[in-house]
Protein backbone atom coordinates (compact mmCIF):
# COMPACT_ATOMS: atom_id res chain seq x y z
CA UNK A 1 0.00 0.00 0.00
CA UNK A 2 1.13 3.36 -0.82
CA UNK A 3 -0.24 6.76 1.39
CA UNK A 4 -0.80 10.00 -1.30
CA UNK A 5 -0.46 12.99 0.69
CA UNK A 6 -4.53 13.71 1.02
CA UNK A 7 -4.32 10.12 3.08
CA UNK A 8 -5.39 8.12 0.16
CA UNK A 9 -3.72 4.60 -0.31
CA UNK A 10 -2.88 2.99 -3.32
CA UNK A 11 -2.26 -0.75 -3.99
CA UNK A 12 0.74 -0.36 -5.80
CA UNK A 13 0.37 -3.95 -7.31
CA UNK A 14 -2.47 -2.83 -9.07
CA UNK A 15 -1.16 0.28 -10.70
CA UNK A 16 -0.51 0.00 -14.68
CA UNK A 17 1.36 3.49 -15.61
CA UNK A 18 1.71 6.88 -14.06
CA UNK A 19 1.73 9.93 -16.18
CA UNK A 20 4.49 12.57 -16.46
CA UNK A 21 3.57 15.88 -14.05
CA UNK A 22 1.54 18.47 -16.06
CA UNK A 23 0.24 22.15 -15.62
CA UNK A 24 -3.48 21.43 -15.21
CA UNK A 25 -4.14 25.28 -15.33
CA UNK A 26 -5.91 27.62 -13.31
CA UNK A 27 -7.52 26.57 -10.29
CA UNK A 28 -11.42 27.65 -10.55
CA UNK A 29 -12.18 27.26 -6.71
CA UNK A 30 -9.27 29.89 -6.26
CA UNK A 31 -8.19 33.71 -7.39
CA UNK A 32 -4.93 33.64 -8.10
CA UNK A 33 -3.73 29.77 -7.93
CA UNK A 34 -3.21 27.04 -10.69
CA UNK A 35 -3.01 23.14 -10.58
CA UNK A 36 -0.15 20.91 -11.28
CA UNK A 37 -0.70 17.13 -11.39
CA UNK A 38 -0.50 13.83 -12.33
CA UNK A 39 -2.84 10.66 -13.06
CA UNK A 40 -2.25 6.91 -11.61
CA UNK A 41 -3.88 4.71 -14.17
CA UNK A 42 -4.74 1.42 -12.71
CA UNK A 43 -5.23 -1.94 -14.28
CA UNK A 44 -9.00 -1.85 -13.02
CA UNK A 45 -9.26 0.83 -15.79
CA UNK A 46 -9.80 3.75 -12.95
CA UNK A 47 -7.40 6.71 -13.16
CA UNK A 48 -6.53 8.63 -9.41
CA UNK A 49 -5.31 11.91 -10.38
CA UNK A 50 -2.74 13.49 -7.96
CA UNK A 51 -3.18 17.52 -8.06
CA UNK A 52 -1.51 20.18 -5.56
CA UNK A 53 -2.44 24.23 -6.32
CA UNK A 54 0.28 26.97 -6.57
CA UNK A 55 0.86 30.54 -6.80
CA UNK A 56 2.74 31.52 -9.73
CA UNK A 57 5.90 32.25 -7.23
CA UNK A 58 5.63 28.67 -5.60
CA UNK A 59 5.34 26.67 -8.95
CA UNK A 60 9.25 25.48 -8.50
CA UNK A 61 8.24 23.69 -5.06
CA UNK A 62 5.34 22.27 -5.85
CA UNK A 63 6.49 20.52 -9.05
CA UNK A 64 9.46 19.33 -6.93
CA UNK A 65 7.40 17.77 -4.29
CA UNK A 66 4.96 16.00 -6.67
CA UNK A 67 7.98 14.68 -8.84
CA UNK A 68 9.55 13.33 -5.47
CA UNK A 69 6.37 11.64 -4.98
CA UNK A 70 5.57 10.43 -9.05
CA UNK A 71 9.09 8.96 -8.76
CA UNK A 72 8.94 7.09 -5.59
CA UNK A 73 5.78 5.71 -6.81
CA UNK A 74 6.99 4.70 -10.38
CA UNK A 75 10.55 3.06 -8.69
CA UNK A 76 8.08 0.83 -6.23
CA UNK A 77 5.43 -0.30 -8.71
CA UNK A 78 8.86 -1.31 -11.06
CA UNK A 79 10.30 -3.06 -8.04
CA UNK A 80 6.85 -4.99 -7.38
CA UNK A 81 7.21 -5.90 -11.49
CA UNK A 82 10.78 -7.17 -10.71
CA UNK A 83 9.52 -9.19 -8.17
CA UNK A 84 6.72 -10.64 -10.12
CA UNK A 85 8.59 -11.46 -13.00
CA UNK A 86 11.35 -13.55 -10.92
Amino acid sequence: MYKLPNGRQLKLEEVESVSRVKDLGQDTSTIGYSRLGFSIFMKSGRTVDVVDKYHFSDWADVKKKLSLIREEIVAKVHAISETEAS
